[in-house]
């Protein structure tokens, strides 16, 4: 994350060095990654990096949060009480940075305006679907999005936007907001006659089916439903977008392609195995009782 200047307190994507990456996004220097080492170890070093992701989100009124150098510019004033957020990767930080600071200090400001970005995520045209809209940084509602357009992305609940949800909704008795979410996670890995029915149009081809497994499961546990159970199972073993098989067999790079000797595993990537992790864990938390062997 960067500590000082204009990106600050945003994090670098795609980096091996800090400065690696024009893309400044919430989504890395996010307090969700630090939160259970800090309660794990009380570190105040932690807890003060946690602290500068409270108000990260004003950031993006003058930083835009793309992949790559953009000459867009933001779409609010730096005097602006408003920014663009998106109800993905943008919010799923901006909610662990309040929710994490809620919990230290009880803070009712800081809880108030968590509050208010779930009610009026809810209130979209499309709940989550509906993308992105403008967030007030005083209040933390957002405005409501008037062209009813529908925006998913393959990325917006890998980055820790699923956990929070599914702790935001067992703490918070906000009913519409837990359809909104539940409605996410049933319809994403959907089939596109489901999707059309609830949307109005089916979603474009989407990435990470495995990974999202474990929204299908969350979605089975607060609704009841046996069949979403089995699907998430059946979205687990199929692997797309994820790690169909296991791979036992390593080789041994050495030196001049790496400095010291490594021993690898082909066709494994850092991605797939944590959304493969993430998804199987998820799975057996939410619909253990419909594990299947079984290979499609």
């Amino acid at each position: 994350m960067h500590h000082i200047g204009p990106f600050a307190p945003l994090g670098s994507r795609h980096n091996v060095m800090h400065w690696g990456c024009s893309a400044k996004q919430l989504r890395i220097s996010t307090a969700t990654n630090r939160r259970f080492f800090y309660y794990l170890t009380a570190d105040e070093r932690t807890g003060d990096l946690m602290r500068e992701q409270i108000d990260a989100v004003n950031t993006l009124q003058t930083i835009v949060p793309v992949r790559k150098v953009n000459a867009a510019a933001p779409k609010n004033t730096e005097n602006s009480d408003l920014a663009t957020v998106s109800f993905g990767t943008d919010w799923g930080a901006v909610a662990g940075a309040w929710l994490t600071e809620w919990e230290r200090t009880q803070d009712k400001a800081i809880r108030d305006k968590l509050l208010n970005s779930m009610r009026t995520i809810a209130a979209q045209p499309h709940g989550f679907f509906t993308g992105s809209s403008l967030l007030n940084l005083k209040t933390g509602a957002f405005q409501h999005e008037p062209t009813g357009k529908i925006s998913v992305s393959h990325l917006s609940a890998v980055f820790g936007l699923a956990e929070i949800c599914y702790e935001l909704t067992s703490l918070i008795d906000d009913k519409a907001f837990q359809k909104a979410w539940t409605d996410y996670c049933r319809l994403y890995n959907a089939a596109p006659e489901e999707q059309k029915q609830a949307l109005g149009e089916s979603l474009k081809k989407l990435n990470l089916q495995q990974g999202h497994a474990r929204l299908t499961a969350f979605a089975a546990k607060v609704t009841g439903d046996k069949k979403l159970a089995e699907r998430a199972w059946q979205e687990f073993h199929r692997g797309q977008g994820g790690t169909r098989e296991a791979i036992t067999q390593t080789s041994r790079i050495q030196a001049p392609d790496v400095l010291n000797p490594v021993e690898e595993a082909p066709r494994i990537s850092t991605n797939g195995v944590a959304q493969w992790s993430l998804a199987a864990m998820q799975c057996l938390a939410f619909a253990g009782d419909a594990i299947s062997s079984e290979r499609p």
